[in-house]
């Protein structure tokens, strides 16, 4: 049976902390950079805090929250990473889940009014992880951004072998699933397949070929196909293990590149929406040429191009977890990340960029952030800032993000950036 809600405003300075404390919940504004007039917290967005406690349908604890728009059903979908049923990490695990908003109004905090739940009613995965333990065949599958195309809902995803093992050599290989019918059923597209290895396959993951064959020609309940139908060999592709989608105005599909682990500039890839699902058809950015034009090279030659080479890096420091928009009232193109400084946004006149600007949204630590009941003092874990063209206001001058946060608040806290 579908959650009712009973809708209402947040007040902010009225809101219990019972778990992870509540810093930066008072309505005072904040900013550190010349470009920003203010950066407010509103509160968390799943979990005991949250407008409505998630934990009632599986959601007690969990990180990221990508933002898809279902142009079918006229709501925002979000994809959340490892999600546990209790505060703290702990309950049952999943590796990934995704809840429904048909809320869009940011300002008093975020309602989610519907789940992705399977035939007993509870919140499911959109794939499974394994969950072997690190170094020990797959940890978990983290959502790394979403695309909605011609009624289907795509989630590109990496999957983890080893989180202690050096940042270059952690993932086994990126992928990528598909929903046709808003979320209720999910299948793998197993040509968009990036292995964790450089295109000479002697450098990437500590896993082993063996074991990483085994995982890609698996479906998302982790049950083996009848035969391979992926080679390893045809899809090395370190550069791209990570990739944030972004459906551009100029009609292509634009894919934003991470190789390692939030350890390398981003690079860049392109796709025609009616070749989404075929391996072939992505042309990977080589670099800019005399003009500021971005050269493109297709197919797999394309993504081996890509390696060691620096002239295809479209930014200057190392990205994590990130998201994309266009912001009409800065006429630039966002990107948003974390970096050890803090939670950035840098920008671009073009979407291929470069995207050499930088605005300071917050820093680690800062007063704005969540406070840690252990510690009583703000959180310095923030990380994955999530926004969307549905998540701007005031034709811009507001952006709403996700921001997460680590033990012991595990979940994502919604804030309110307003521009000069």
């Amino acid at each position: 049976m579908k959650i009712r809600f009973v809708l209402f405003a947040l007040l902010l300075t009225a809101l219990p902390i019972t778990s992870c404390g509540g810093g930066g919940v008072d309505p005072h504004y904040f900013s550190k950079d010349e470009h920003i007039l203010n950066v407010r917290r509103i509160g968390y967005i799943t979990g005991a805090e949250a407008p409505y406690n998630t934990m009632e349908f599986g959601l007690g604890s969990c990180d990221l929250g990508y933002p898809v728009y279902n142009e079918t059903t006229g709501k925002m979908n979000y994809f959340f990473g490892d999600t546990f049923s209790q505060n703290h990490q702990s309950g049952q695990w999943r590796s990934n889940v995704a809840c429904v908003s048909s809320d869009f109004n940011y300002a008093d905090g975020l309602i989610l009014d519907d789940y992705l739940k399977n035939a007993a009613g509870y919140l499911k995965p959109i794939i499974n992880g394994h969950h072997s333990g690190d170094g020990q065949y797959e940890v978990t599958k983290i959502p790394t951004g979403l695309v909605f195309v011609n009624g289907t809902i795509y989630m590109y995803f990496f999957s983890m072998y080893d989180w202690s093992a050096n940042l270059d050599n952690r993932m086994n290989f990126g992928g990528c699933v598909k929903s046709s019918d808003n979320g209720e059923t999910w299948e793998r597209i197993y040509d968009l397949v990036w292995t964790n290895f450089s295109p000479d396959g002697s450098y990437g993951s500590n896993n082993s070929k063996e074991s990483i064959t085994k995982l890609i020609n698996e479906d998302i309940f982790n049950t083996p196909l009848d035969e391979n139908v992926v080679n390893i060999e045809d899809h090395f592709g370190f550069d791209a293990t990570q990739i944030c989608p972004y459906y551009a105005d100029d009609g292509y599909i634009y894919l934003f590149l991470e190789g390692g682990y939030r350890n390398h500039p981003l690079k860049l890839a392109r796709v025609t929406p009616t070749n989404i699902e075929k391996w072939d058809e992505y042309e990977y950015m080589q670099g800019y040429d005399n003009d500021g034009n971005p050269t493109y090279l297709k197919g797999y030659d394309g993504l081996k191009a890509l390696y060691n080479n620096t002239k295809a890096e479209i930014t200057t420091m190392n990205f994590g977890e990130m998201s994309v928009v266009y912001n009409p009232y800065l006429n630039k193109y966002c990107l948003l990340t974390s970096t050890t400084g803090g939670v950035r946004m840098f920008l671009s006149d073009k979407v291929y960029g470069p995207y050499n600007e930088t605005y300071l949204i917050y820093t680690q630590g800062d007063e704005i952030c969540p406070i840690s009941s252990t510690t009583g003092k703000p959180i310095v874990s923030a990380y994955a800032p999530q926004t969307h063209a549905k998540m701007l206001a005031e034709n811009g001058k507001k952006m709403y993000i996700f921001t997460s946060s680590w033990i012991p608040c595990y979940n994502p806290s919604l804030y309110e950036v307003t521009f000069k």
